[in-house]
């Protein structure tokens, strides 16, 4: 995925809506590249697909923040949210730091997803108006 050569800056500069698969190890660092170059994004999802799933839990040194979520982004979903320590990191960053957030949708087929939205439930939100849900 992030070994595909190409031009960023010209490209991502349109994108409105990114629906982007979780299961690679190198998903949140494409993810933060995507990010600093797309300043019209409105809708953000994430989904991890089974038939792709790779462990990329192992342990991170530190999450490389990008530089910010596009002030646009009005709507975050996180299909099969597993509530990993990275997914947990980054739900939590987006949370805190994208100012327009309008809707959040979180889920999860874990018997344990009650403990996992619990963390997230409580998180300091930059948007006030932020519809949170979890299914």
């Amino acid at each position: 995925m992030s070994k595909i050569p190409w031009h960023i800056d010209s490209f991502f500069f349109y994108l409105e809506h990114l629906e982007l698969c979780t299961c690679s190890p190198e998903w949140w660092n494409l993810l933060t590249r995507i990010l600093k170059h797309s300043p019209r994004l409105r809708v953000l999802k994430f989904k991890s697909v089974s038939k792709h799933f790779v462990n990329y839990n192992e342990p991170m040194d530190c999450l490389n923040e990008p530089s910010s979520i596009p002030e646009c982004v009005e709507i975050f979903e996180w299909r099969q949210y597993k509530g990993t320590k990275l997914e947990e990191e980054v739900a939590k960053y987006i949370l805190a730091n994208a100012v327009n957030l309008k809707m959040v949708t979180f889920s999860s087929k874990s018997i344990e997803k009650h403990q996992m939205f619990k963390k997230l439930e409580f998180v300091s939100m930059c948007s006030k108006e932020c519809q949170l849900v979890f299914e």
